[in-house]
């Protein structure tokens, strides 16, 4: 059996590790919109959606 300390560690080192990728995904995913939304806005000045 490992010590509670040793396994509440682990939990919440997984937990943060969940909740950081759950973030870093969430951030890729904005950058990617913001970066289509100046792309697609450079490429087509004069669209109404500008």
């Amino acid at each position: 059996m490992l010590p509670a300390s040793v396994v509440d560690t682990n939990r919440v080192r997984n937990e943060l590790q969940e909740a950081y990728g759950t973030a870093y995904e969430a951030a890729v995913y904005r950058t990617a919109m913001w970066y289509r939304t100046m792309v697609v806005h450079h490429n087509h000045p004069n669209d109404s959606d500008a």
